[in-house]
């Protein structure tokens, strides 16, 4: 039987120009929660889940209760606009703890030894491998030793839902960047295949492994050039527009998570439309691509908690004192961008003084993630899993999943006006999604799902069943 498990939910009011009207709602929170707050019609409201046990033993599920209005069921921190009261409740799933092996490769490339660090999960009847690509001065162990909170976060949710991980390192371990010279002369590129290749005659990778890739700002570059040059099925690039080069010829289903208010680089305030142009040139070339964008959250009461080794009181500690120090405005938003120099990141010195020079680096990281500045968010951790879902093949689902998808039948495909499906399994979920990942159809009959109202064209069904998902293609007359 699953379990599902309560956890404090806190809001904060984000005002607008509803917040005038008189009529008022209430957020009702579940389980420990410190207050019954009440907004104004209209209002964006944030909620933030709890973190999941240091243990490792859960990972998040979903919202449950009143979550129509939500922008996201299955992220940790979401946002609706307020009609209503609302009862939300965040739920857990079972996850298998795990931690990653370290193991260092003696690679051979352009004649040259390099000693190249990684880190590696593969779980049991593994589906498909994600390989991670840090950023400039980034290390492999800043993905996957659970250090660094929010791609922990991504990590534990990505191998619960059975993708393998693993995370090289540049060779270049002085300024810690990939190689910018092309695909056939990287010496980067040939180190990831010289060690793919170990994996594959070590029998830890399978040689028809799906492969992803996930990269974060630098990494974008080397990402989009050996995504598409090795056939990737899809990649995630954070925080950056890839290579021109690559993307204009790629034929890589990519998605763009996106800071709003990240202007790292030299391509500063304007950065967000040279993402902008990376997806629109991929669209124009008939490519699925998606690019969400995170905006600016409050610093919740608990939202150090997260942190290693932060407990919930002491993150209302953390709390308390960016508040007295006049860091947060009336609504609880960061007041200065934590990237400005002196003014945003003036609180460094005195927090060291307060809590110790060691915790200034994690909630430095939680600022930037909280004003959407540059760095990794597990915001978009849903978003990307379910969009490299769409472009997994048939055979490569695992065991548990092989089950879900041998009992599914439906027909008739391609469909007019209705398409049927039978199951021997329960079915809680059923959307379809059009070529772009975008839900045009949300279904809670599966004995008759009504298609007539859907432009002619090819769309993807999504089966949920417990915690396995199916995804298949539907194709409409």
């Amino acid at each position: 039987m699953k379990k599902f498990y309560t956890v404090i939910l806190l809001v904060h009011l984000q005002f607008s120009v509803n917040t005038l009207l008189s009529q008022t709602f209430s957020v009702t929170t579940i389980k420990g929660a410190v207050q019954q707050p009440t907004f104004a019609a209209g209002s964006i409201v944030h909620v933030l889940a709890n973190p999941t046990p240091t243990n490792n033993t859960l990972v998040f599920n979903k919202w449950i209760g009143n979550t129509v209005a939500l922008k996201d069921t299955f992220s940790m921190h979401t946002t609706f606009t307020i009609t209503g009261n609302q009862t939300l409740t965040a739920t857990y799933k079972p996850a298998t703890p795990w931690t990653a092996v370290n193991h260092t490769f003696a690679t051979v490339t352009n004649t040259n030894v390099a000693e190249s660090n990684t880190y590696r999960y593969f779980p049991p009847n593994y589906k498909a491998l994600i390989i991670f690509y840090h950023g400039a001065g980034g290390t492999a162990s800043g993905w996957l030793d659970g250090s660094k909170v929010e791609t922990n976060l991504f990590c534990r949710s990505a191998a619960e839902q059975g993708f393998a991980l693993f995370a090289p390192e540049s060779i270049d371990r002085t300024t810690k960047k990939w190689a910018s010279t092309a695909y056939a002369t990287n010496s980067d590129v040939a180190n990831v295949h010289e060690m793919l290749d170990s994996l594959k005659l070590m029998g830890i990778l399978s040689p028809t492994t799906p492969i992803y890739g996930v990269s974060m700002s630098e990494g974008g570059g080397i990402l989009s050039q050996i995504a598409y040059y090795d056939n990737y099925k899809a990649e995630a690039i954070y925080c950056n527009d890839g290579l021109g080069q690559a993307i204009n010829t790629s034929t890589i289903p990519t998605i763009f998570p996106y800071q709003r208010w990240d202007t790292l680089g030299t391509q500063g305030n304007i950065k967000i439309q040279y993402v902008t142009a990376s997806y629109d040139t991929l669209i124009a070339n008939g490519v699925a691509a998606e690019f969400p964008i995170n905006y600016p959250s409050p610093i919740f009461k608990t939202r150090f908690w997260r942190i290693q080794g932060v407990d919930s009181l002491t993150s209302l500690t953390y709390y308390n004192w960016f508040k007295t120090n006049n860091l947060l405005n009336s609504n609880d938003f960061l007041i200065k961008d934590p990237r400005d120099t002196p003014a945003g990141s003036a609180w460094q010195s005195p927090f060291a003084s307060a809590f110790g020079t060691s915790k200034v680096p994690d909630a430095d990281d939680q600022l930037y993630t909280c004003f959407t500045e540059h760095k990794f968010t597990n915001d978009f951790t849903y978003k990307t899993l379910r969009f490299f879902s769409r472009f997994l093949p048939a055979n490569s689902v695992s065991i548990k999943e092989n089950n879900f998808a041998n009992d599914i039948l439906m027909y008739p495909n391609p469909a007019n006006d209705f398409i049927t499906i039978q199951s021997i399994q329960t079915i809680s979920s059923i959307k379809i999604l059009d070529v772009l990942g975008n839900e045009v159809l949300e279904s809670i009959s599966l004995k008759s799902i009504d298609i007539k109202n859907l432009a002619t064209g090819i769309y993807f069904i999504q089966l949920q069943s417990g915690n396995n998902f199916i995804t298949k293609k539907i194709i409409k007359n």
